[in-house]
This record gives structure tokens, C-alpha cells and sequence, in this order.
């Protein structure tokens, strides 16, 4: 009806009016909204007009019948044959497409590997940009860089980690031992408490039985023999060999009494102040220590404060027992005398491997794991501390050197603990600073050290034999003798004029100032002390 409405029309020429303007719009109209147009027809598919028809004309809803259901079943199969053509271009297109995504795929994560690689290597640089501009900052104060101090630290970690390490071990040691003691009072305890010491108090409880004479079955064979003599000396052996039972038989009974005297006491004795001994008190702070790798025990930083004041009280205390006790005095003598001939065999131990160490010496060190040098300081501290526990205000006429005596080890003391300072200090700062000026080749560091040189080689004996002599010299001056080496001090006294006219030496202003001077003059300070203490002993 359309078309011929339109060649009806085509003599009032309205294709190009009003009516194709209006078809043009519809048109336009159902292409947008294609989807929707597309959604609602697509349900005639599935359900003709004929069945809404059908619907539109019953009295109310109408059932669906097999014919409807065969119907719909054909109208689904012909839609999924149509819909499997495409389905099948669709699958065969995307797996065409799907090497192109894979290598896409593979090219980006190794884009991006790159590009995470790009942006570490650029952290890296900027880090490397700020410590370089750090640096310039620094301009001639760059020796203060924390860089310079990098080998410094890791020598005071080693030796820090070295330390726990035999701290570690001599503890472990300590535990055990503790261990060991309580174990074996545990057993003894349980021994003593059973049946065991009343058989033993049984059995050295009855009388002594009466001697029977051991010979008497050979005295005829002997006599008869020509050893008479022989006889008497058996008998004697015998007597003394019977005296000898009884009194360990005596000993052994009183021994046995004790011990039941103690058992007796030991039962009234609460189980719950075992735990204050001093053994497992001490095990509890060992342990702690082990447990925690710490120096510090239980009582925290207070802890030093309150052993030094358990330490005044104690002398305090033992000032009082002496003073009111009568022959407390002597008997702390003896305790005194008693440490101090341990201490001082510990100490020649030290002296005599420290002796026959040579060029090992920087590498010698104790039983404890401590250097020689620290190790005889701290017995010399121990012996101080000894001694001041002497009434010494009291000493007798005949004791008056003992005051002087006294004096001598406690200077004796202050000068090894100035030779531990000097050590300290030379090796954490003259020797890294020396170290540090001949590696950036200071020229004045250098020429300090030429000239040492030149003075040591100008010597007319080698240090090392210089040495000897004077060891030497020195020990037969000490036994009152005649020393075959009396040159050595001569030879000596030359090479410190050499060296003290070197320190004096004449020099400029700026020249002063330099380093080689700076440090000459440093290593020279450190003996100043040591030898104002040696002359004062």
C-alpha cells in the first residue's frame, strides 16, 4: 500500500516534503534505539502472534500443551543452529587473536621486569647522587665522613661479639658447675637421710676388738731361720699398723657422729630456704645472664650501684669485726696473706709467659680469654683492694716497712693502669690516624716517619738487642753484681737524645701545625704519664 501511495504521489512531488523528512526521523528514531526494538521482536521468535491471539480471546490464562511445548523445543533448535554458526566464527576469531595476546602479554610482563629493573637502578643513583652531594658538602672536612669510621666499628663489633662469645661459653662453664653441685647434694642428702648412715653408724659403733698377734704362726720358722731381727720388726710394724686402724677407726666414728648430728639438725631445716643458698642464687643470675645475653643482671642499671654499696658495707662490717674481736686481726692477716700468694702466683704466670712471649705479646692473653696487659691489672686491683682491708694503722715497730711496702704496690697498680690507658689510646686513636695519613700519603706523616727511621738505624745496637741488655743490665743490678752489659744504659741514653732533640727540633709555624708533628708529639704524650708514674715508684 505504500508503494502505491508513493507513485500516487510522485505527481505532487511529496518525496522530497514533509513525508520524507518524517521517514528519515522514524528512521533514525528505530536505529538508536535498535536494541530495544531488537529485544521486544525477538520474543515473537519464541511465542507467534498466533498463541498471543489465541490468549487474547479465552476466558483466562491458557494452558501450555504438548503441541506448544514440541513447537517451542523446534523454534530453540532452530535459534541455537542459528546462533552456532556464529558462535563458531566468534571461537575461530578468538583463537586466531589469542597468540597475538599471549605475545602481547609476554612482551608487557617483560616491559614491565625492565621498567621495575629502570626504577631500582634509578633509586640506586639517587641514592648514590645524595651521598655524593653529602659528601661535597663536607669539602675539606671530609676525613669527619661516618664512612672513615665504617672500619673502626666493625673492629669494636668483632671484638664486642668475640667477648659475648667467651662471656657465653665461661658461663655455660659456671652453669654446669653449679649444676654438678647441687646434683651431688641432692644425692648426698638422700644417701644420709636413708638406711645407708645407720649401717655405717652400726658398723663403727660396736668396740674395738683385741689385737691378734699376725706373726705368732712364724716365729718358730723364723727363729729356727736366724731372722730374730726380723721378728721384732714385724712385730713393730704391726703395733704401728694396728694404731694406725684405731685411730682412723676413732676418726671415722667421730666422723659418723657429725655427720648423724647434722641429719638431726638438717630435718628441722625448711625446704623452701634451699632456694636462698647462695649456689642457686647464683645459678638464678647465671642462668638470667645466659637466657638474656646481657651483662646486666637482675636489679637493672642499678645493679653496680648496689653491688659497690653491698661492697662498702662489707669492708665496713669487716672494719668493725676487727676492732672489736680480739685476734680478728691475725686471722684476717692470714686470710689476706692467703689470696694475696694466689694472686701473686697467678700474676708471675703472667709475667713469665708475657716474658718468653716475644713477638707474640700483642697476641697473649689468659686463661680467661682477657690480654696479659687488662688480666695483670686487674689482679694488681685485686690486690690493692686486699691490702686496704689491713689495719695498717696498728703495725708494730718491727712492721713499720709494711705502710711503705703497701704504698709501692698501690703505685705499682696506678702505673700497669696507665699502660692500659696508653694502650687504649694508641690503638684506637695515634694508630688509626697514623694509619689513615700514610694511605692518603701526607707528605709531613711521611718525613716523621723517614726521620724515626733514620734515628732507629743511626743506632749503633738494634733495638731488639738494646732491649736484651737492658733486661740484662737491670738483673744483675738487682742481685748486687757486676753487669756485663753496664754500656747498655749509655747506648740507651744515646738513642733518647737522638729522639728528644728530633721532638725539639726547630720548625716554622705552618710546619708546626702539620700532621706528622701533631702526631709525633701525640705518641710522645702517651708516655708522659707512665713515666712520671714509674719515677714517682
Amino acid at each position: 500500500m505504500l508503494r502505491d501511495a508513493a507513485e500516487g504521489w510522485v505527481t505532487l512531488n511529496i518525496q522530497q516534503g514533509i513525508f520524507r523528512l518524517a521517514c528519515e526521523h522514524v528512521l533514525r528514531t528505530m536505529r538508536r534505539g535498535r536494541e530495544t526494538l531488537l529485544t521486544l521482536l525477538e520474543a515473537f521468535v519464541y511465542d507467534p502472534l498466533v498463541e498471543w491471539g489465541g490468549a487474547a480471546g479465552s476466558a483466562g490464562k491458557r494452558r501450555c500443551t504438548a503441541r506448544d511445548v514440541r513447537a517451542a523445543l523446534a523454534m530453540m533448535a532452530v535459534r541455537a543452529q542459528e546462533l552456532a554458526h556464529h558462535f563458531t566464527e566468534v571461537t575461530e576469531q578468538f583463537l586466531a587473536v589469542l597468540p597475538d595476546i599471549k605475545q602481547c602479554a609476554e612482551k608487557w610482563l617483560k616491559e614491565n621486569d625492565e621498567l621495575k629493573s629502570v626504577e631500582t637502578r634509578l633509586q640506586d643513583c639517587h641514592q648514590q647522587m645524595a651521598l655524593i652531594k653529602e659528601i661535597e658538602a663536607y669539602g675539606p672536612n671530609l676525613n669527619s665522613h661516618p664512612l672513615y669510621a665504617i672500619s673502626q666499628k666493625y673492629s669494636s663489633y668483632k671484638q664486642a661479639k668475640n667477648a659475648v662469645e667467651d662471656s657465653m661459653k665461661a658461663l655455660v662453664k659456671i652453669l654446669n658447675e653449679f649444676d654438678t653441685q647441687i646434683e651431688n647434694f641432692a644425692a648426698t642428702t638422700e644417701a644420709i637421710n636413708g638406711p645407708q648412715l645407720m649401717a655405717w653408724v652400726q658398723e663403727f659403733s660396736g668396740t674395738d676388738e683385741e689385737e691378734q698377734p699376725i706373726f705368732e704362726h712364724i716365729k718358730d720358722f723364723l727363729t729356727n731361720a736366724g731372722q730374730a731381727a726380723m721378728i721384732s720388726q714385724c712385730e713393730q710394724a704391726e703395733t704401728e699398723l694396728y694404731q694406725s686402724m684405731k685411730q682412723t677407726h676413732h676418726l671415722v666414728r667421730s666422723c659418723l657422729e657429725l655427720l648423724s648430728q647434722y641429719v638431726a639438725v638438717s630435718q628441722y631445716y625448711p625446704q623452701s630456704h634451699t632456694e636462698y643458698h647462695r649456689v642457686l642464687v647464683f645459678r638464678k643470675l647465671v642462668a638470667a645472664a645466659l637466657e638474656s645475653k646481657s651483662p646486666e643482671l637482675e636489679g637493672g642499671p642499678d645493679a653496680l650501684a648496689l653491688a659497690q654499696e653491698a661492697y662498702r658495707e662489707a669492708k665496713t662490717n669487716i672494719s668493725n669485726w676487727v676492732r672489736a674481736e680480739e685476734g680478728a686481726g691475725e686471722a684476717l692477716e692470714c686470710v689476706v696473706i692467703g689470696m694475696l700468694c694466689n694472686l701473686n702466683r697467678r700474676y708471675l704466670m703472667l709475667e713469665n709467659g708475657a716474658q718468653s712471649a716475644g713477638d707474640c705479646l700483642v697476641d697473649l692473653t689468659s686463661r680467661e680469654g682477657e690480654w696479659f696487659l687488662d688480666d695483670m691489672s686487674t689482679l694488681s686491683m685485686q690486690a690493692v683492694e686486699l691490702l686496704s682491708l689491713l689495719p695498717l694503722q696498728s703495725a708494730s715497730a718491727e712492721d713499720a716497712a709494711m705502710p711503705v711496702a703497701v704504698e709501692c704496690v698501690r703505685n705499682a697498680n696506678l702505673l700497669l693502669a696507665d699502660l692500659v690507658q696508653l694502650n687504649y689510646n694508641f690503638s684506637t686513636i695515634i694508630l688509626p690516624e697514623a694509619l689513615k695519613k700514610i694511605h692518603s700519603e701526607d707528605p709531613s706523616v711521611l718525613l716523621m716517619i723517614s726521620e724515626l727511621n733514620a734515628v732507629i738505624m743511626n743506632s749503633p745496637v738494634p733495638l731488639n738487642e738494646l732491649l736484651t741488655q737492658l733486661e740484662l743490665h737491670l738483673r744483675y743490678l738487682v742481685m748486687d753484681m757486676e753487669s756485663p752489659a753496664s754500656s747498655a744504659p749509655l747506648l740507651a741514653a744515646e738513642v733518647r737524645s737522638r729522639y728528644e732533640a728530633l721532638l725539639s727540633a726547630p720548625a716554622s709555624e705552618a710546619e708546626g701545625q702539620s700532621s706528622g708533628r701533631m702526631l709525633l708529639m701525640g705518641f710522645n704524650g702517651l708516655f708522659a704519664a707512665v713515666e712520671l708514674r714509674a719515677r714517682e715508684l
